[in-house]
Order: C-alpha cells, then structure tokens, then sequence
C-alpha cells in the first residue's frame, strides 16, 4: 500500500467519516464503521472543503482548476461539475441551496451551484457584480 502525507483532516462527525486530503494531491474518505478506505483522484491539492451535512456529502475544489467535485459519503461516489473558469475558491450558501464558486475577475466573477441539481445546466454565471452602479 502507497503512504502519503496528510495534508489536511476534515471529521464528520455525523457521519462516522473524515475526509484526508493528502499533500502531495488527492482526497481520501476513511469510514469508521467499515473501517475502510476510499481514495479520490484530483488533479492538484485541494484548497477547499465544505462539508454539506444536509446533503450527506463534501464540496471540495482545487485552486486554479475549472472544476468543482461533490461526493456523497454514504455512497462514496463523487460528481464533477466543470465551470466556466478557474475556481479561486468556494463559500457556503446551503441555506440558499447554493455553493459559490469565486472565480479571480476585479469586477467580480462568481459562479452560483444549485446543490439540489449540481449539473453544469443548473450553475449560474455572475460577471461584473463588484462593478455594477459605478457608471450611474
């Protein structure tokens, strides 16, 4: 068996799970009832988790990379949802039902994720909002 450096541990606590982000890249889900291993291939280190207690999953993203990942944990299954541009980084919004992906723009980028539907049809693009009323 590969070893690698942890880089980061996120527990979920109500889920018996906790998310391993290695340092040299990649996600792996340990599961304590199984006493199990589930690795995750990404293409660089991950800079984002947000753990979606009511969706039973993690949204994680890496910086610089066009995509956003969910996993399901019960499941161990994981959905990629390709943007428009490069994540900088995510926030929360799962009251709204929503994670926000910040995309580097001065006049402000974002792109809004439906966590109920998080298929690239269902995200929403917003460019320029830092800059909108500045001409009136």
């Amino acid at each position: 068996m590969e070893r690698k450096a942890v880089g980061r541990l996120v527990m979920v606590d109500s889920l018996d799970v906790a998310l391993v982000v290695h340092s040299t890249g990649g996600l792996s889900l340990l599961d304590f009832q199984s006493l199990t291993a589930t690795p995750f291939a990404t293409k660089a280190y991950l800079t984002d988790i947000l753990v979606d207690l009511k969706r039973n999953g993690a949204w994680i993203a890496a910086k610089g990379e066009g995509q956003v990942a969910f996993l399901d944990l019960p499941t161990k299954t994981q959905r990629d949802i390709t943007l428009d541009a490069a994540v900088e980084g995510l926030l929360p919004a799962f009251k709204q039902d929503r994670v926000i992906a910040f995309h580097d723009s001065p006049w402000g980028y974002a792109t809004l994720i439906d966590t109920d539907r998080p298929v690239e049809s269902h995200a929403e693009a917003l460019l320029g909002f830092l800059a909108s009323g500045i001409a009136d």
